[in-house]
């Protein structure tokens, strides 16, 4: 009961706010894996159901160093690169910090709303293409008899006033390895976007320390990460 007004004001941040919410100094030292892992959950059932992250059904992900490339094969989060900025496919998405990085690994987010007021002002001829959208490359993760591809998925749509976002260039970029690729105009397109949200003023960087979780709303907050290195006694989780 302590905690539901807290919560409150984290979902209420998410679903009529800014779009992101962070709780800092959870007790994390106090647990081990599994035992966070319950308490992640917990936090999370108190903002909606918690969903399948991959193929393998698994509930909750974690986000380490594995060592592998980012490509169509593996997920982006495993290996110690930059993230480029995108859209996750669940209303909200969490992350809580057990471990700090010993350099780098900060977590930057952007409105949606002002990237898209941004490209309306400034190349409204973009905007077609971008509510149009885009095909993705579902990196095997489709059920048997499905295409490895989705249908057209607008990046923008407005519906009751509010702006929606699905985003992810790798994705859409890896249509070219089954031999479907975009016309040049839909390459300005995606290259104008990427360039408004790499402004820095557009960005809003978090050095999450462990204990703390992170909130974002897929539908209007783009997220991305910082390169980073691991250290003696400094492993990034």
């Amino acid at each position: 009961p302590l905690s539901q007004p807290l919560l409150t004001g984290v979902f209420d941040d998410l679903e009529s706010g800014t779009g992101f919410s962070v709780l800092s100094s959870l007790p994390a030292e106090r647990f081990d894996r599994d035992g966070n892992a319950v308490l992640f959950a917990v936090v999370a059932c108190h903002l909606g159901r918690v969903v399948d992250q991959t193929v393998a059904r698994k509930k909750i992900e974690d986000i380490v160093d594995r060592g592998l490339p980012m490509n169509s094969k593996h997920r982006g989060y495993m290996g110690t690169h930059a993230l480029a900025f995108h859209t996750d496919g669940s209303d909200f998405a969490v992350l809580y910090c057990l471990g700090e990085a010993a350099e780098g690994g900060h977590s930057v987010i952007v409105s949606v709303t002002a990237v898209f007021n941004a490209i309306l002002d400034e190349r409204p001829d973009v905007m077609e293409t971008l509510l149009r959208g885009f095909h993705h490359h579902r990196r095997g993760e489709q059920p048997a008899g499905e295409a490895p591809y989705t249908e057209r998925i607008p990046v923008f749509a407005v519906h009751d006033g509010l702006v929606h976002c699905c985003y992810n260039r790798n994705p859409v970029d890896w249509m070219d390895s089954i031999g479907l690729s975009y016309a040049p105009h839909e390459t300005v397109a995606l290259d104008y976007l990427d360039a408004v949200i790499a402004r820095p003023e557009m960005q809003l960087h978090m050095g999450l320390r462990a204990g703390d979780m992170q909130f974002i709303n897929n539908y209007n907050i783009l997220h991305g990460r910082t390169a980073y290195r691991d250290g003696p006694g400094k492993k990034r989780h």
